[in-house]
């Protein structure tokens, strides 16, 4: 059985899969949280009776059954030669008709043509399939650990967790122009809290793709210090911090110039002086302002970055790659 200690990490991690299954079936994150809960320990039972089995059950949002969902109902499924069932937000269960199997592919196929939340297990790891995509995964048996597939095709391990950021950027945020820009030709971001919208962006994304850690946002060092995103290192321990700031200009009239870059250096030095144990503390500013200003107001002494320390400038695209492309064309015909 769970430890108590288990019990409360799993706890802890089930809130963001909560989220989106709740986002899904447009219901309330606390009713999903507690069913989501009831569930993973059921399938902690269902691994402990049968190893490695592979069920999956779709969400639907009210059944009329009288058969509840428990580790004996899956290990009579199982007996039968049945790998799915419907299950709602009661915990009725019935047999499923239209999905036959639990592959990973029928699953998914199955999940984006009907519009449908799915859970997947296959041996100790719980999968949330939303709409055809996979979205979550949770260890039933160990919550904290990770099992060695790959949480999606950009995984990577925590000591790359720098190329990871990376990634996001050239991935993830340039899709997602619509979703910061208030207004793109004039380079003005949306007004509120700028920084959490980037934070938030980076977090899931990490969240998805670290194979061999567990990111946290907005938690504390161990003196005490409010940190953005912190990711921990399963099995080495290793902690990492990445601080993450804007520049450029927003809606409401905030404007941050180069001389945030030295405040974000001089808050870093802080972490670390106040927190040995940190591994490193990774500052990531998200740049707004106009591309020649980015080229040429970008530079700092770099001698102020600490030796467990680094700084990365990410400049945001506002403009799409057609119309790059028609810029490139032009520069090149004016200069032949």
């Amino acid at each position: 059985m769970l430890s108590d200690i288990d019990k409360q990490i799993l706890q802890d991690i089930i809130k963001n899969p909560s989220t989106g299954i709740a986002n899904a079936l447009s219901t309330t994150n606390l009713l999903v949280e507690k069913w989501f809960y009831e569930c993973c320990e059921i399938f902690h039972r269902v691994y402990l009776q049968n190893g490695q089995a592979v069920v999956a059950v779709v969400i639907e949002s009210q059944l009329t059954s009288s058969l509840k969902f428990s580790s004996e109902f899956v290990k009579n499924m199982i007996d039968n030669g049945r790998e799915t069932a419907e299950i709602d937000l009661h915990l009725a269960v019935n047999y499923v008709t239209g999905l036959s199997s639990a592959d990973q592919l029928i699953v998914s196929n199955y999940g984006e043509q009907n519009k449908k939340v799915i859970l997947r297990l296959d041996g100790e790891i719980l999968e949330v399939w939303i709409n055809g995509l996979l979205r979550h995964r949770v260890n039933v048996m160990h919550p904290i650990s990770r099992n060695e597939k790959r949480v999606s095709k950009h995984a990577r391990s925590h000591k790359d967790y720098k190329l990871l950021v990376d990634d996001h950027s050239a991935m993830r945020l340039i899709n997602l122009m619509d979703d910061y820009w208030h207004d793109r030709g004039k380079r003005i971001l949306l007004k509120g809290e700028t920084e959490k919208y980037f934070q938030k962006s980076l977090f899931d994304w990490l969240d998805n793709c670290l194979s061999d850690a567990r990111p946290k946002i907005e938690t504390r060092t161990n003196a005490g210090d409010r940190t953005d995103i912190d990711i921990y290192a399963h099995f080495e321990g290793a902690h990492y911090v990445i601080e993450i700031k804007w520049l450029g200009k927003n809606e409401s009239g905030t404007e941050y110039k180069q001389d945030r870059i030295i405040a974000g250096i001089g808050q870093i030095i802080t972490y670390l002086d106040r927190d040995s144990t940190l591994n490193e503390v990774y500052l990531v500013f998200y740049d707004g302002r106009p591309e020649e200003e980015h080229i040429k107001a970008s530079d700092f002494d770099i001698t102020l970055i600490p030796p467990k320390g680094d700084c990365k400038i990410i400049f945001l695209e506002s403009e799409t790659a057609s119309t790059k492309g028609k810029k490139y064309a032009n520069r090149s015909q004016l200069g032949s």
